[in-house]
């Protein structure tokens, strides 16, 4: 993990990468993008993964005023959730904007 921000709610919105297929995850391929939300004693509320088969990292984190959440990191990925978005060189800063439930509202890819 990466980075931790206070939501709006109360709650904790966190976020990093993880290889991991435990705990209900996704894995794609290489590392994931992995933004969780948990309460102040820790206990998860959701938790998904984002990315393609290559190397995709969450880097920071920030709560959004319509209650959903941004996240920028870099991705080495072309397809999976990031199929069509344009991958410009080998590793690409990468910007996703969620919803509260921590689904995929648009990302962009900057390279």
């Amino acid at each position: 993990l990466y980075t931790i921000q206070a939501t709006r709610d109360g709650n904790y919105i966190v976020c990093g990468a993880t290889n991991s297929t435990n705990f209900g995850l996704t894995n794609r391929g290489g590392l994931d993008a992995w933004v969780m939300k948990i309460s102040p004693s820790g206990t998860e509320i959701w938790s998904r993964t984002y990315g393609g088969s290559g190397d995709d990292i969450a880097f920071a984190v920030h709560p959004t005023d319509d209650g959903g959440y941004i996240f920028a990191g870099r991705s080495t990925s072309s397809d999976g959730q990031l199929a069509g978005q344009g991958q410009r060189g080998n590793t690409d800063a990468w910007v996703v904007k969620v919803n509260g439930e921590g689904f995929i509202s648009w990302q962009k890819l900057i390279g």
